[in-house]
């Protein structure tokens, strides 16, 4: 069965990426760690066996993302009005492409490991969507076997009911969903110091793009205790 784990991502642009890490953080600094989630993103991604489809924005950026991840990897750039077309459409994109299941995920949780991409794809067995929570509230992974337009029946994007709403829709659709493990999104210092406590004096910290550029730019700018 062929499968699909679309990236979906916003370049990684000075001022238009992380801004609500700004000002603990530079423009220019925002779009490094930005750089850096992404890349951490790509190899989890890959690392579970599907293909990885790239979906961004802004579209004139696709430059950027093939200087990142090369020009052999699948770039598109991301279409529709708003966040919840623009997910349907990539999904609708992949199964157009012949692709029997597909996870999208967003690159703002460095913490995701590939087993849970595994694992997302295997909930889709026995469910029609599965969701990946993020502790505030909203989702950082959906998958699905088909297009799902009850999926998008949310009022709006970036509250503390996106998953709630999703879930709530979905089953009123009369349709299986299974849950991912809950995972914390970084947007804001407090997110990063989180993070930055997690790793700090673990693998991780080494293992991943992410926590090296944290070892060397945030030492003695964020608290491990």
């Amino acid at each position: 069965m062929r499968r699909a784990v679309i990236l979906f991502t916003r370049a990684p642009v000075p001022g238009q990426t992380k801004t609500r890490l700004m000002p603990f953080l530079s423009d220019g600094e925002c779009a490094a760690l930005h750089s850096r989630f992404i890349l951490d993103a790509y190899d989890a991604c890959a690392g579970s066996g599907a293909d990885v489809l790239v979906y961004y924005t802004p579209e004139d950026r696709r430059g950027l993302l093939e200087a990142l991840l090369g020009r052999d990897a699948f770039l598109r750039a991301q279409a529709g009005r708003d966040l919840g077309r623009r997910m349907d459409a990539a999904l609708r994109d992949a199964f157009s492409m012949g692709y029997a299941a597909a996870v999208l995920v967003g690159t703002d949780i460095p913490q995701l490991k590939a087993e849970t991409v595994r694992g997302a794809f295997d909930a889709l067995d026995e469910s029609d969507v599965v969701l990946g929570p993020t502790e505030d509230g909203g989702y950082y992974l959906i998958g699905m076997t088909r297009p799902q337009p009850a999926a998008w029946d949310v009022r709006r994007y970036g509250t503390g009911t996106v998953l709630e709403e999703t879930a709530a829709a979905l089953r009123r659709a009369g349709l299986r969903v299974a849950l991912a493990g809950t995972c914390r999104d970084v947007d804001m210092p407090e997110d990063l110091a989180a993070l930055y406590a997690a790793w700090v004096g673990t693998p991780a910290m080494e293992a991943t793009h992410t926590g090296r550029w944290l070892a060397r730019e945030m030492k003695g700018r964020l608290c491990a205790g």
